[in-house]
């Protein structure tokens, strides 16, 4: 039973560490570019994609 707790406890210390890493994984301000000033071309990419999904999905209307 002892070493049960101590698995969980170890478990939940490994997940809260993990959590603390991934709190600023890239480090993004509220428009969504990089803070470095780099603008994520990821996220450019997906946004005219969704927005030309999003226009042939209303031509069709």
């Amino acid at each position: 039973m002892i070493a049960l707790l101590v698995l969980v406890a170890m478990v939940l210390a490994g997940l809260e560490l993990n959590r603390r890493r991934q709190a600023d994984p890239g480090g993004f301000d509220s428009s969504g570019d990089r803070r470095s000033g780099v603008p994520d071309r990821d996220r450019a990419r997906l946004l005219d994609d969704l927005r030309a999904a999003a226009a042939r999905a209303c031509a069709d209307w």
